[in-house]
Order: C-alpha cells, then structure tokens, then sequence
C-alpha cells in the first residue's frame, strides 16, 4: 500500500536540484539518491575524509541561514541510544545538509514486501524502536513520522531513522514552506492532524507500525477512512496481531516499550518460538528476551 502524505494543496516538486556528483563541505561526495520528502534529498555519498559511506540529507533552500535547524541537529545528535541512527554532521553549501549513518540494508518496509513478521520478530522491532524513542523523548525531541520506510535495518539491528520531521518543526514550524509540512497519514495519530504531535503520537505510530508488521495491512484502505477511524476513537489492531493485540491497543498511552517487554517475559516459549535465523544479539540498554531472530539480518 503507498504511503499517503498529508501536504497542502501546494504541487509536490523537488526541494533542490539532482545534485549527483557533486561534493558537499568539502567532504561528501554525493551519489545515488536514495529518498525525497517535502523538506529534503537524501542521497548515498562517500567521506572522503574519512573513506566511509554515509548518506547525507541536503535540505530545502528555505532552511539556509537557519540556526535553529543545526541547533536542533546537534540535539538529535546529542542522543544517546544504539537503536537511533546516528548523526555524524551537519552544515551549509549553501543549503544546509545533514549526515547520517548509512543503513545498507534499507528500510524495515523492504522487509515487509517479502512477507509479514513472527511476533517475536515484531516484539524485536517495537523493543528497539521504543527505546528509541524514549531517549529522543528524553531530549524533548517527538519523532512526529514513525514508520516503517523510517525504520533502518543494519548489522546491528533495527534503528529508527529520519528525525528530520522533528528538527523541521522544531527550527520553525511557523514558517515552513508548505511542501514541508508533511506527516503520514496512514500512521499519524489524531492528534497530528491538528500539528500538535506529543510523544504519546510516536507510541501510537509504532504501534501501527506493528500492525503492519503482523497482518501486512493496516485497518484501513485509504487516508479518509483512516483519518474517520482515528478521529472516532481508539483503533482495535485485529486478531491477527495475536498475543500482541492488547498491548498494541494501549500505545497511545502507558510506557509502550516496558509493556512489549512484560508481554515477552510473560508468555517466552508461546510468542518468541526460536528462529533459524541469527539471533539478534542483547545490549545492556535493550532487554530483548530468549533468542529472537531480527528481521533485518
């Protein structure tokens, strides 16, 4: 299912010319692109500095001269978590850009097209993610577009990606141009609707996230039905999220992630039989019990 995108009626057009080629602060060598959005190009560059892949985000021409945008750069750089990807600069030539870890094995939403995860493989993804968001949600930064093209798979394990919505809205969300104000509808909470994302809509999100991740479908088949369902009340997950189902209909509120955990710890042996994959391996930050395999190895 595409994903849907709230914009106004402003034409969708390119935030800045193709740019392949070209080598940003002296230092980047830009190559393939790799994403589009409202705000910005993402593409797969190269440090020559340091002779590392990277992806780098160059930024809509609007933003240069913004301090605010860089300051909140260096907020989400400022993060502490192994599940975010990490950013690793940031600066104008002219446009402002930012670089980022690169993910080479893309988005959790390429996983899906193979098929719908275990619930032990979800359970993996919204540990990670969840934590995730905890520790942006500790630096007063909201994700505002949990989804699953934002969420990154590396050796490492499942990452969230794309914090540019936040630091967007966050370096002045008053005067964005209109192409980039843009949230998806599909997982966005009701409360985004009206521009006032809180971190209980970065919960609800991954929760529908999940939703996907289990029965390969969300509830709904089109943005209006999806912004009607959303409006009316809570959203039931369906049975085909199982055992996962009561704790996916409370993410708008409550500590989602220690609610996944008490769930695996629960019912291990039922709800994360063992995988033939690799088991993805434990941090000290992210308690992910028995051996449950990632879907992103």
């Amino acid at each position: 299912m595409a994903e849907q995108v709230v914009t106004s009626a402003e034409p969708a057009t390119p935030v800045t010319r193709e740019q392949r080629g070209r080598i940003v602060g002296g230092r980047y060598l830009l190559g393939d692109r790799i994403g589009t959005g409202g705000a910005a190009m993402v593409y797969r560059a190269l440090d020559l500095r340091l002779n590392r892949p990277v992806a780098v985000k160059v930024m809509h021409p609007f933003f240069t001269g913004s301090a605010g945008l860089l300051e909140e750069a260096r907020r989400a750089a400022a993060i502490a978590s192994p599940h975010i990807v990490g950013m690793l600069d940031a600066g104008e030539d002219p446009e402002p850009f930012l670089v980022m870890e690169l993910a080479p094995g893309g988005g959790l939403d390429r996983v899906l097209g193979a098929g719908q995860l275990t619930p032990g493989q979800a359970v993996t993804v919204g540990v990670a993610i969840g934590r995730a968001l905890d520790a942006a949600h500790a630096r007063g930064l909201v994700h505002g577009d949990v989804k699953p093209s934002n969420i990154l798979c590396t050796p490492a394990g499942p990452k969230l990606g794309d914090f540019g919505s936040a630091l967007v809205r966050r370096a002045g969300a008053a005067t964005l141009p209109p192409s980039a104000i843009a949230a998806t509808v599909m997982y966005a909470a009701p409360e985004q609707f009206s521009g006032k994302p809180a971190p209980a809509s970065d919960q609800y999100a991954l929760a529908l996230t999940l939703v996907t991740c289990l029965a390969g479908r969300l509830p709904w088949d089109s943005p209006e039905e999806a912004i009607g369902a959303k409006r009316d009340g809570d959203v039931d997950p369906g049975e085909a999220c199982g055992p996962l189902r009561p704790v996916l209909a409370q993410a708008h509120d409550g500590p989602f992630a220690e609610a996944l955990f008490d769930l695996a710890d629960r019912q291990l042996e039922r709800l994360l039989p063992r995988s033939p994959r690799l088991p993805v391996a434990r941090s000290a930050q992210t308690r992910v019990p028995g051996s449950v395999a990632c879907p992103c190895h």
